[in-house]
């Protein structure tokens, strides 16, 4: 543009920097570089928000580069939405966008930046989703220690962040699947609840989280019948758990099932426990395995009901996404 001539050549252009425009925007490499320096708190998360879109589409930036972008971030954002949009999108890169072998490479990097920066920050809520967001990824024997002392002996998180019953129970359940034998775990957190609705909805979740496989096979079988799946929300949470990560080697047997059940399930339950079901088992598959398993399905019923389609291509968007990522 003329108006340019002769003006200095910026330190980089970000796109979309009020966030109004809709699409995928074209990333600025050198932007990267100073996303933590920008002032505004809606120019950074415009650009985080670019930064994983263009990631998604395996363009500018690869997951593993972004994940340490957002690593980054953890200590150095302090506006809470913003905190919570990147320790969201490490979550999920961390998950399903980069391999395990990676993932355990850079686990103690992870781990390090999340404690520091719940060490460091200032505010509560931030503090509370940086220790979720810790107790998601962890994976190394100290995290894990360090963990189960806060949970065993209900003692303050770093930074003096005091947690509640429900905290301890979403605690208990991620150091329960780290664990071979985690039936006492399990036991213990249980008798520590007092409410009974809670206390009805942890025993519902157990066997979906035991060590021992067939608890989780007659979990699952049980789905079957429409009494098992009255507490839509349990329900939810529960194959959220058996679907974990760490459990995926064990649990992609149910896919098929999980799909061959959808129909009854829109028919049985609540208008949005369809894409529940669907999101709650799928959120974090990369694998080959399971992409098949949604095509194969997809193929033989050519005329299956067109919505429920479009909620099963929506729940394994990323799933198909992280295929085509990990083969680059």
């Amino acid at each position: 543009m003329k108006n340019a001539a002769g003006l200095d050549v910026p330190l980089y252009v970000l796109f979309n920097s009020t966030g109004q425009g809709y699409g995928v925007w074209p990333i600025d490499k050198n932007m990267v570089n100073h996303v933590y320096d920008m002032e505004l708190p809606l120019n950074r998360a415009s650009a985080y928000i670019s930064l994983y879109e263009n990631m998604l589409n395996g363009r500018s930036i690869s997951p593993k580069e972004l994940l340490e972008v957002f690593r980054e971030g953890l200590t150095r954002e302090k506006e809470e939405l913003n905190l919570r949009l990147i320790s969201n999108y490490l979550n999920v890169i961390y998950w399903e966008f980069i391999t395990a072998e990676d993932r355990r490479s850079l686990s103690l990097s992870v781990e390090k930046s999340l404690w520091s920066a719940l060490e460091q920050q200032s505010l509560t809520n931030n503090k509370r989703l940086l220790f979720k967001t810790y107790q998601d990824v962890f994976l190394s024997k100290n995290a894990k220690d360090e963990l189960y002392a806060i949970w065993n002996q209900q003692k303050p998180a770093p930074g003096v962040l005091k947690l509640n019953e429900d905290d301890y129970t979403s605690l208990a359940f991620n150091l329960a699947l780290r664990e071979d034998q985690n039936s006492e775990i399990l036991k213990k957190q249980l008798s520590r609840i007092t409410n009974a609705d809670r206390i009805k909805r942890f025993e519902f979740i157990i066997p979906a989280v035991s060590s021992n496989p067939a608890d989780r096979d007659r979990f699952f079988k049980g789905l079957e019948l429409k009494s098992n799946r009255e507490k839509e929300s349990n329900v939810g949470t529960a194959l959220f758990y058996l679907h974990h990560p760490l459990r995926q080697a064990t649990s992609e047997k149910y896919l098929k099932k999980s799909l061959e059940m959808l129909q009854e399930i829109q028919t049985t339950g609540d208008i949005f426990f369809p894409q529940n079901w669907l999101q709650s088992i799928f959120s974090y598959y990369q694998s080959p395995f399971a992409g098949k398993v949604v095509r194969d399905f997809l193929q033989q019923n050519p005329q299956y009901n067109p919505k429920l389609k479009a909620k099963i291509l929506q729940a394994v968007d990323n799933l198909f996404r992280a295929e085509s990522l990990l083969k680059k």
